[in-house]
């Protein structure tokens, strides 16, 4: 196959001190955080030792 020539210029975008968030399914609520919040409390426990 031969090499594709693009009628444009390709560009990147890119953004500085980008936050965003993410509502989790109703579905899931409260036990999914309180999974995450125990997965960040034993990452921190050892990241400490």
């Amino acid at each position: 196959m031969g090499k594709m020539v693009l009628p444009f210029e390709p560009l990147t975008i890119t953004f500085q001190d980008l936050q965003y968030y993410v509502e989790p399914p109703p579905v899931i609520g409260q036990k999914f955080l309180i999974k995450i919040l125990y997965i960040k409390y034993l990452w921190v426990r050892l990241c400490r030792r």
